[in-house]
């Protein structure tokens, strides 16, 4: 890394903030531009500059103005329509590129920006490289242990996901007594928990069937600066919610948000969370 600012390009959520805190705290500065609209307003408690998704010349302009060469891109995002944004000039210039890279699926379309970011001069770091206290592991945790068939669980969890990580269908499934009874598609993590809680209640997951557990990590191959799976309270509450009892993830490959509060939720809902040591890119 260099002794120049950290550059944050920022979307929505809490975690550009909490990034911006962390690298703060360990003694580097930053720089945020923040998609207006979409950017919490508390990163204006840094040096920043707000553009609008159509600006990308502003994007790049503050950047460099910032002294800024390393970036990290980080926060929630739905993909822009480019026919509905006022775009400036350089969008303009660079737009058929940029409607080749909203057409991929949501990691190839991670991975163009940062090739287009890369191609204007800047290297793309991930949170790994800027702060991997943030990650799971990287910052102790108190929680009760998983029972043995809990970990039963997970190592079938964690084997299912090994076998279908060649398939872009999501990170996370959910196992009850060795059965894989919900799998992650497009929906996203907290929907499919809910699925599962509604499974409960029609039957078909029987309400005394045992445990549950949520095992959850990056697809193998996955570029980890690129869509990195997060969990929070949020995804605590929907795991208490749907009867399971714990949940599972791999070390250095799961973002976990707000780790304090993170941590409170595991003891009020009294839920096992293991760690699997990280297998690298598997």
């Amino acid at each position: 890394m260099t002794g120049k600012p950290l550059g944050i390009l920022a979307a929505g959520g809490t975690l550009p903030g909490e990034l911006a805190k962390k690298v703060v705290k360990n003694g580097r500065d930053i720089f945020v531009v923040g998609i207006d609209g979409v950017a919490s307003d508390e990163l204006r408690e840094f040096p920043h500059a707000f553009v609008s998704i159509g600006q990308i010349g502003r994007i790049f302009s503050s950047f460099e103005k910032a002294g800024c060469r390393e970036l990290v891109v980080i926060g929630r995002f739905d993909r822009p329509d480019l026919s509905a944004i006022k775009l400036d000039a350089t969008a303009v210039m660079n737009a058929p590129r940029l409607r080749r890279i909203l057409k991929g699926g949501d990691d190839a379309v991670l991975t163009g920006v940062f090739k287009f970011l890369e191609d204007k001069g800047f290297q793309v770091l991930g949170i790994h490289d800027v702060a991997p206290s943030m990650l799971a592991g990287g910052a102790e945790i108190q929680t009760r242990n998983a029972t043995s068939d809990e970990l039963e669980d997970i190592t079938a969890g964690f084997s299912a996901l090994r076998g279908m990580s060649e398939f872009d269908i999501g990170q996370s499934l959910v196992v009850i007594n060795g059965r894989i009874v919900a799998v992650e598609a497009a929906e996203g993590t907290d929907a499919m928990l809910q699925r599962v809680g509604e499974l409960r209640k029609t039957g078909r997951i029987p309400r005394k069937s045992g445990n549950g557990i949520l095992v959850k990590t990056a697809k193998h191959g996955q570029d980890l600066r690129a869509d990195i799976p997060v969990i929070g309270t949020e995804t605590l509450n929907n795991i208490n919610a749907a009867g399971l009892t714990g949940l599972a993830v791999e070390a250095g490959r799961v973002i976990i948000a707000q780790v304090e509060q993170f941590s409170a939720a595991l003891k009020t809902h009294k839920l096992a969370f293991h760690i699997e040591p990280s297998n690298g890119d598997r």
